[in-house]
């Protein structure tokens, strides 16, 4: 285990403000929207941060629960699903720090949080 702080992408339904509170924190972020990654399905977004080694945020809890349990059954590792309810962008932000506070970027390896 190590204790490098994870970094952290964010899906194109999460406002971009949570990505400039985070950045302000020191936190590695990146958007679709600032990656041009915009109205590319969920998979190739999951895919994208797997190979960045970065767990992902969203607001779409149904299908990343879904690729969550595919990932599972095809014994695929993935950096991390952070599922989060509609907040303002503050919350988030403030959730997604005590995440990264309470879990490395190791523990968050094949998890599915909810903030």
């Amino acid at each position: 285990m190590t204790n490098r702080k994870a970094r952290i992408f964010l899906d194109e339904d999460v406002n971009t403000v949570v990505a400039a509170m985070l950045r302000a924190e020191g936190i590695h972020t990146e958007t679709v929207s600032g990656l041009g990654r915009k109205s590319l399905s969920d998979d190739q977004q999951l895919r994208f941060a797997v190979e960045n080694e970065s767990p992902i945020v969203t607001h779409n809890r149904v299908d990343f629960e879904q690729l969550a349990v595919q990932y599972f059954e095809n014994n695929t590792n993935h950096y991390g699903i952070v599922i989060s309810s509609l907040k303002p962008p503050r919350e988030i932000a403030d959730e997604l720090l005590k995440v990264l506070d309470r879990f490395s970027a190791d523990e968050l390896m094949n998890q599915v949080i909810y903030i």
